[in-house]
């Protein structure tokens, strides 16, 4: 039912988001490289694009409230935008501050789409120096930083074109 990233609750009739944020918190919110700093939830089919909108909201809230006990910090709203991707990205960190998750919302398509993640900071600490540094010398947009994130990178088998998912990352530079 779940792996160290996958949180399954397709069979779910309801999903208690303070539960839910507490289990994708330690997941994602880590401080050592046993959790996968990313989880992916598998929505129950009966989601619309507006339950699952309403859902992302109470998740920042809960994993804000999560943060803010943890670290003393409340994490804030950075940009709430849709989009639709149509074509293939590298790997990149996104722009948002360097202390932050992202959420993403992924709505059922028909568009061929795999994922991947990269762990820079594991690949960082590998090589001794900081996740911002690697990112700074090694940009994964680029063939060296490629290279050296390929034996830190997976492909997240459980994504799923046909349902509506949530995607949490952990987007810190620190």
């Amino acid at each position: 039912m779940q792996s160290n990233h996958f949180i399954d609750l397709s069979r779910q009739q309801s999903i208690n988001t303070a539960n839910l944020a507490q289990y994708v918190y330690q997941l994602v919110c880590r401080c050592d490289f046993i959790q996968p700093g990313f989880a992916l939830v598998r929505l129950p089919k009966e989601m619309t694009s507006l339950h699952q909108r309403r859902l992302m909201v109470d998740l920042k809230e809960q994993l804000s409230l999560l943060y803010q006990s943890d670290r003393g910090t409340a994490l804030d709203w950075f940009n709430m935008t849709r989009f639709d991707q149509k074509n293939t990205t590298k790997p990149h960190r996104d722009g948002a501050p360097n202390d932050s998750l992202l959420l993403l919302g992924y709505e059922p398509t028909t568009v061929q789409s795999k994922l991947s993640m990269a762990d820079y900071s594991k690949c960082a600490q590998t090589l001794g120096i900081t996740p911002a540094a690697f990112l700074e010398d090694c940009n994964p947009m680029y063939e060296k930083g490629l290279e050296l994130l390929a034996p830190y990178t997976i492909q997240v088998s459980e994504f799923d074109i046909t349902r509506y998912q949530l995607l949490i990352i952990n987007n810190s530079c620190n």
